[in-house]
């Protein structure tokens, strides 16, 4: 894996690569939305339509242990999810949560880790240096390792 500047400058190949390396896969819980604001990046001005089945993807593929939230929001989304109900604004969702290991859930016959990392944005919370997130990072994500 090479090195790189910023995620834009890549081609999809590139960083399907990364991901590869990693041996991380990537999916939004949001399937279908519209957003209140064009072009806007903020969880409140999205109006949700549909979620993803994230649970249909970890039973799909066995070698899933954990599932990594890098948002709060998604995290919330996520459980909201599991009732099957119908897709809500992030302002109707309640709860706190902190960065580390949530909960586990049974998929199949396996356990796996709900774990919210701490946000890659600069914004992060207090005390979040980047120095404490790519260490935090390492926790939970690591190249894979060739036998």
């Amino acid at each position: 894996m090479g090195i790189y500047s910023g995620s834009n400058n890549l081609t999809a190949a590139e960083k399907i690569e990364i991901l590869r390396d990693l041996n991380l896969g990537i999916a939004d819980i949001i399937l279908e939305y519209e957003r209140d604001i064009p072009n806007s990046t903020r969880d409140v001005d999205i109006d949700p339509k549909k979620y993803r089945s994230l649970i249909e993807i970890v039973r799909s593929n066995i070698e899933i242990t954990h599932l990594l939230f890098v948002y709060e929001s998604a995290y919330k989304w996520f459980l909201h999810s599991l009732n099957k109900e119908i897709p809500v604004r992030i302002s109707s969702l309640s709860g706190r949560f902190s960065i580390g290991i949530q909960n586990e859930i049974q998929v199949n016959e396996d356990t796996i880790q709900c774990i919210i990392l701490p946000s890659p944005l600069n914004r992060g919370r207090r005390g979040e240096t980047l120095n404490f997130k790519i260490d935090y990072y390492k926790q939970y994500i690591s190249p894979k390792t060739t036998t």
